[in-house]
């Protein structure tokens, strides 16, 4: 797979993983613990998702959040409320 498809293949899964931002849960201190997952576009059965890093960013502070995906492309963070962007630090391996 050439640099240019995997990149499109990773920011294809970084829009899904923003669409599919869940599993918030609140606690007294006004944190929320976030569970970000991952999703291979159609067409590929896997991907290293343990390559991939998630990085989220509080737009009102700029505090940076960073979060290694598990095997299966589950990012967990533990966030204060706000408004954040999303991005991604992959390690690309020569084929």
């Amino acid at each position: 797979m050439d640099y240019n498809k995997q990149m499109r293949t990773i920011n294809y899964l970084l829009f899904t993983a923003i669409l599919l931002l869940a599993s918030c849960s609140e606690n007294e201190n006004n944190w929320s613990a976030i569970d970000i997952r991952l999703v291979s576009p159609e067409g590929y059965s896997t991907l290293p998702f343990e390559d991939i890093t998630v990085m989220l960013t509080n737009r009102q502070q700029g505090a940076i959040y960073k979060a290694q995906c598990s095997p299966e492309g589950i990012a967990t963070f533990n966030v204060e409320y706000g408004y954040y962007t999303v991005g991604h630090i992959t390690k690309l391996k020569p084929d």
